[in-house]
């Protein structure tokens, strides 16, 4: 899920991206994961947190939020569908 809104990211698709993470987010902690102690590699969590940064910093907080709130808020169906929609 977070390959798909890495590249959100990259192809400039700012909120798609914001929510897909928002939706990883979710499922994460469905998992009771740890986000201060990964159980997933070192790289994948900073790289998360580098691309979560760079979301804010050119969204904004205001648009932001908004949307990783709502990714947060789907299903993990709606979350699959969503992230594998074009």
């Amino acid at each position: 899920m977070e390959g798909l809104g890495y590249l959100a990211y990259c192809l400039g698709l700012l909120e798609r991206s914001a929510r897909i993470f928002g939706a990883a987010e979710c499922l994460w902690l469905a998992r009771s994961t740890n986000f201060s102690q990964p159980d997933y590699s070192h790289f994948t969590y900073t790289r998360r947190k580098d691309i979560r940064g760079a979301l804010r910093a050119e969204m904004g907080e205001a648009a932001y939020n908004p949307a990783y709130a709502e990714g947060m808020a789907l299903t993990l169906e709606q979350a699959v569908a969503y992230a594998l929609a074009e």
